[in-house]
């Protein structure tokens, strides 16, 4: 397999999908009380509880694509670049939220998807930045970019991996990779 000279790391949740509909069905049945990212934001019946059922991969079907994924990852694509999601989703969904991304068309052929082993083990931030430097290691990695809506992710990642551009929403890094792809016809 050739070295990887770009990588984009994408998260799932807030970044190529938009879960609200899953958080509002939460708040219905009185498993959360706040909203994503409130420091007020409360789990009555326990976060153990929450996360499990909102990680549910029945429930996958009522999100909705962020309308800048699809143009980022194909771009990407396009430069040649590995594409990774990362994603805190518990590993034991792994096959549920890969058949997801599938349905939703934003898999690719030679994606990857990496999930966390267990909710217990380490840290989603601490996680998402040892993923990233282990597999980043190649010296023919040329650009690494995380995208994450999860600022606390973004800044871990950011002051730990000083390569690492990060990025908190598609948009933001659709010019970025797009340069890829500008570079890449250069190189031909």
């Amino acid at each position: 397999m050739s070295p990887h000279k770009r990588l984009l790391f994408l998260d799932i949740d807030g970044t190529v999908v938009d879960g609200t509909p899953r958080e509002v069905l939460m708040e219905q049945r009185g498993l959360v009380v706040g909203k994503y990212g409130d420091n007020n934001r409360s789990y009555p019946r326990g976060y153990d509880t929450f996360i499990d059922r909102f990680n549910n991969p029945s429930l996958f079907h009522l999100d909705t694509n962020i309308p800048e994924a699809e143009p980022l990852i194909q771009a990407a694509v396009e430069a040649g670049a590995t594409v990774l999601f990362l994603t805190a989703r518990d590993a034991r969904h792994h096959c549920g939220t890969e058949s997801d991304l599938k349905q939703r068309g934003l898999w690719r052929e030679g994606m990857r998807l990496i999930c966390k082993p267990h909710r217990e083990l380490v840290d989603k931030s601490e996680f998402k930045e040892r993923m990233i430097a282990m597999l980043s290691q190649n010296q023919e990695t040329e650009d690494v970019v995380l995208v994450d809506n999860n600022r606390k992710n973004t800044e871990f990642v950011q002051e730990r991996l000083s390569f690492v551009t990060t990025y908190s929403a598609c948009s933001d890094a659709l010019e970025h990779i797009q340069e890829w792809k500008a570079t890449r016809s250069d190189e031909s």
